[in-house]
């Protein structure tokens, strides 16, 4: 990659976070490798994980339910990666070389792994070969994976590689070093074509299962993640509540064991999941559940053979969203994985709720359901696991499988799922079941218009609930709404209908009034009416006075009294404004002590004649102005 000085797109340099596992016989949960050095980032450059996302190149596999449209090889037919090989001492000394084997032999057999693996992943579709290789004394005072991944670039092959050249051309560009440098591996994602950074050298115990996982990235593929619902009832919401930080279903990176893009542990190269072979167009030998196929049983065979249906995608008549599931079981690949080779652990606490893996039957394998995971801001798609079986009866601890005899009802109970058996030598046996609740159509009308602040007679809100189905008589609640407030909740009556008269104090103006139907059963699917308007106006104020005399002398104050009535009102209160032949004299408070009635004194008259005398009152926020008659007393 070029130097800071001359590049203008310096990626971020991240760790992949994976679990490494001391030895085979530890039976607890992998510790995660996060030892990252300061990361250069650049405003074009978003980073993620252990990914480096270039601008302008689309990250992942096209969204479930659309056709493949990959800008590198995945999906597309068939491709040969061309894979050039820079061997890096990075400091003069050797006393801090970790990483061995990595002559052009090692280097070719590393290459035949990488090959081999996803050449199977993808049904022959993506063959890996070797390029070049070459090794690079760099001269550095340390290892800095930034540095020396900016360098390589700039170098490696006569430079071939030098500000992201290799974009489109399915030429990849993997830089290893003989130290450490921190344990750290990333990689492009994308692009036809790539760049891989690893200082964990190519053992097959860990150099080699990073590798795999990095070159995953190259080809498009988004990271295998777990997610926890924060629900007791379906363990599942719409795909558009999951995410890391969703208070809803929230999302661990990294959690899927079952998945190269999930974990990477000492030894482990498991198989890519479903989902994405599916997307991408690897996986054919799957079959799919739709509500117009009816309710039906199939049988899963394992992920890693070779023959039956090794993956089932059921579509959601009700929502769209699609769901995978798949049978793993402890055989080919999938063996290598920690979910069947450590003890079960439950992560950290996501709310109270926890996500749950490893420990899984060695003897009749898992089956999982997975989704589609959404990363908008980087238009990409990764996976996610969902934890749906209770772990030890309890409700908040889950692991990432389903138990036999358990059904899984997906969020808004558009379908089901029961694991019925399963074996390693009869498959997965899973009955999806499309018997689909009623839908509803909430509707709701005013008997009027308008009404008047602190009315007797408000206008009353009259709800229809109507079933999709004959047979299915609406019962529950409505809740009625004033905008984003809940007003009050009535039970449905026996004909789905329900009345509920609004507040007579509704403030004074415009309002959105919306009727919410809950379900009393699982028969029927809740709805919400259009909004419909009512306008609240103040209450009509009436202003009277009376001059205490029809005759005033000159130079002397005459006294009037103003009574201001407003229906209902005991003891309306606000602003009174005396005038004179039209003009302004002076304004007075009618405050709640009053109980509608002033008497105040007017100005001194100065001269002679007759004096037009009118009280103007300014209301409230709930009573409307108004003003008076005029009435005429004589200065003499």
């Amino acid at each position: 990659m070029p130097s800071i000085a001359r590049s203008t797109t310096i990626v971020a340099l991240l760790i992949l976070i994976g679990a490494l596992i001391a030895t085979p016989t530890v039976a607890s949960a992998a510790t995660a490798v996060v030892t990252p050095a300061t990361p250069v980032v650049t405003p074009q450059t978003t980073r993620s994980g252990d990914e480096i996302h270039v601008p302008g190149v689309t990250a992942t596999f096209a969204r479930s339910g659309s056709s493949v449209k990959r800008t590198n090889s995945v999906g597309g037919g068939s491709s040969v990666e061309m894979v050039y090989v820079s061997v890096a001492g990075v400091t003069g000394s050797t006393s801090d070389d970790v990483n061995f084997g990595m002559s052009e032999s090692g280097i070719q057999t590393l290459i035949s792994q990488l090959n081999s693996y996803w050449s199977a992943q993808s049904g022959g579709a993506v063959n890996v070969e070797l390029a070049g290789y070459e090794t690079r004394s760099l001269g550095a005072s340390s290892c800095s994976p930034n540095s020396v991944l900016s360098a390589e670039e700039g170098k490696a092959f006569g430079g071939q590689f030098a500000n992201n050249s290799w974009i489109g051309t399915n030429q990849h560009l993997l830089v290893l070093t003989k130290e450490a440098c921190g344990h750290q591996s990333f990689a492009t994602v994308g692009g036809s074509g790539g760049e891989i950074f690893s200082g964990n050298g190519i053992s097959t115990a860990l150099g080699m299962p990073y590798l795999l996982h990095e070159f995953g990235h190259n080809l498009g593929f988004e990271h295998a993640d777990a997610s926890i619902c924060k629900n007791t009832g379906s363990l599942d919401s719409s795909i558009a509540n999951f995410s890391f930080s969703s208070n809803t279903c929230p999302t661990t990176e990294y959690d899927d064991y079952l998945d190269i893009m999930g974990y990477t542990v000492k030894g482990a190269t498991p198989n890519l999941s479903s989902p994405q072979r599916i997307v991408a167009g690897w996986l054919t030998d799957y079959s799919t559940a739709t509500a117009s196929a009816g309710s039906r049983s199939f049988t899963l065979s394992p992920l890693d053979g070779a023959t039956g249906t090794r993956a089932l995608k059921v579509t959601d008549p009700i929502s769209g969203e699609v769901y995978y599931l798949e049978y793993r079981t402890p055989q080919g690949r999938d063996r290598t994985s920690a979910e069947f080779r450590y003890s079960n652990q439950c992560g950290a606490s996501h709310g109270g709720y926890q996500i749950c893996n490893l420990g899984s039957s060695t003897s009749t394998g898992v089956v999982r359901i997975l989704r589609q995971l959404p990363f908008p801001a980087e238009s990409a798609s990764g996976t996610t696991v969902l934890a749906v079986g209770g772990l030890s009866g309890s409700s908040v601890k889950r692991n990432t499988r389903m138990k036999t005899g358990q059904t899984f009802v997906n969020f808004d109970r558009g379908f089901s799922v029961r694991l019925n058996s399963l074996s390693e030598a009869g498959g997965a046996s899973v009955t999806v079941s499309f018997d689909l609740p009623a839908t509803t159509a909430t509707t709701v009308v005013l008997d009027k218009p308008t009404q008047t602040y602190s009315t007797s007679s408000p206008a009353t809100a009259q709800v229809t609930v109507q079933s999709s189905k004959s047979e299915v008589i609406p019962s529950g609640t409505v809740a009625f709404y004033d905008g984003t407030t809940k007003l009050s909740t009535v039970a449905v009556d026996s004909t789905g209908g329900a009345a509920y008269a609004l507040p007579s104090a509704l403030a004074v103006g415009r309002h959105s009034i919306t009727a919410r139907f809950t379900p009393g059963s699982s028969d029927l699917v809740g709805s919400t009416s259009h909004a419909t308007t009512v306008t609240v106006s103040k209450i009509p104020s009436h202003v009277s006075l009376s001059l205490r005399s029809a005759t005033v002398s000159t130079g002397h104050h005459e006294s009037v009294t103003v009574t201001v009535s407003a229906n209902g009102v005991s003891a309306p209160t606000g602003t009174l404004t005396a005038y004179v032949n039209g003009r302004s004299v002076g304004n007075h408070t009618l405050t709640a002590s009053r109980a509608g009635t002033l008497t105040f004194s007017l100005p001194v008259f100065t001269t002679k004649g007759t004096k037009k005398i009118s009280i103007s009152y300014h209301g409230t926020s709930h009573i409307a102005a108004s003003t008076s008659a005029t009435s005429s007393m004589r200065a003499v």
